[in-house]
């Protein structure tokens, strides 16, 4: 069967940039501001899409706006994936990324917190915190972020922010919620548990590895980390270490069309049926993928070198030269 494929183009001071490509998978690259060369340096780490809006966050290498690097955030309508960089007002990384009752929030270095109503217009909050937030996410009412020292951040309306105790001092890389609980994990062995996001407990994963992602789906907590390694859980106490036939970092992992996707270092993709038996696919990138997410029948990711991915199955993962 013959494979189609479209090439958008985007014109810019008379020269052409092919700025995406459509296929099984498909490599798509966001469109630099003004006065942005096409050097796609950019490292992306967080993603979602919402109330009609693809959005990715990261950092921006040497802005035009201040001549450094800056907090990226670029926005897509629809599947149209012609990207436009909207003005962080930060020099911070922006890491993860969420969106809940209206409005969408990422977090970063040295404790920025940034929301926005529309995606487009961004404004800092006090966060109350130094520390790096790493990961954030939108459940049971409230947002939720985690990050360096163990910080854990809760707020209703991603503006006021309540610092609380994880139990911990070891980093933070993520948080998922699930099963009417938060799990957060990150360095060393332990797992900070909530029913709340107010009150938590520290739980053994059972693996010493760095943890860098956790997802919930299919009735059980997934998280991946250094060396390959993934862990299961259907009840946050007890973890099962599984074989993933790797040893790359593991950074990000979603779940979506009964299937679980990871990601990983050197555009490694892995994916399983059942979170048990993991099978290695080609993304078509040497870039380190740093997140994805499953959205509109469909999977996103983003890495290194301003890399995009999508796919509608998360089986054939096909990257197109740029």
């Amino acid at each position: 069967m013959k494979k189609h494929i479209v090439i958008k183009l985007l014109l810019v001071g008379g020269c052409a940039f092919i700025i995406s490509c459509v296929d099984d998978w498909s490599r798509c690259n966001p469109v630099h501001g003004p006065g942005r060369t096409a050097a796609q340096n950019d490292d992306l780490f967080g993603v979602l899409y919402a109330n009609g809006l693809y959005v990715v966050t990261g950092e921006m290498e040497n802005s035009a706006e201040n001549g450094r690097d800056s907090g990226l955030v670029a926005t897509s309508p629809s599947d149209s994936f012609f990207w436009t960089s909207r003005p962080s007002g930060t020099t911070n990384t922006l890491y993860g990324a969420a969106y809940g009752d209206s409005v969408f929030a990422t977090v970063g270095t040295n404790g920025i917190v940034l929301t926005s109503q529309d995606g487009n217009t961004w404004t800092t909050r006090i966060s109350a915190t130094v520390p790096n937030l790493n990961g954030i996410i939108f459940a049971d009412g409230q947002f939720v972020t985690v990050g360096n020292r163990g910080t854990i951040l809760t707020s209703v309306d991603g503006i006021s922010w309540t610092i609380r105790s994880s139990g911990t001092t070891e980093l933070l890389n993520s948080v998922a919620f699930g099963g009417n609980k938060f799990v957060a994990v990150g360095y060393g062995s332990d797992i900070s548990s909530s029913p709340d996001g107010a009150t938590w407990t520290i739980k053994n994963s059972g693996t010493s590895a760095s943890l860098n992602g956790i997802y919930y789906g299919d009735s059980m907590f997934v998280a991946v980390g250094e060396h390959g390694t993934i862990i299961t859980s259907q009840d946050d106490s007890t973890w099962t270490i599984r074989s993933s036939g790797t040893t790359e970092f593991l950074n990000g992992i979603t779940y979506g069309g009964n299937q679980f996707v990871c990601v990983g270092y050197g555009g490694l993709i892995l994916t399983s049926p059942d979170a048990v038996t993991w099978t290695i696919k080609s993304s078509g990138t040497e870039s380190s993928i740093n997140g994805v997410a499953y959205t509109r029948a469909q999977f996103i990711a983003v890495g290194d070198n301003s890399t995009v991915l999508t796919s509608s199955d998360g089986v054939i993962w096909t990257s197109k030269a740029l």
